[in-house]
């Protein structure tokens, strides 16, 4: 079953991933209860450069 989260629970995961300071991101998924492969998408699709031409 695919879970769906709302785009506030996504801000507020990547807030806390972005500023977790030692802390893994494997800890921090299973802390908000998220797939640990989803959090990382969120976080390179947050953090991807745009491409420049």
């Amino acid at each position: 079953m695919k879970a769906t989260y709302s785009e506030a629970f996504k801000e507020q995961a990547l807030a806390k991933t972005l500023n977790r300071g030692d802390r893994s991101v494997r800890s921090l998924a299973q802390e908000l209860n998220v797939n640990y492969f989803t959090l990382k998408g969120w976080m390179n699709k947050a953090t991807a450069v745009a491409p420049v031409f």
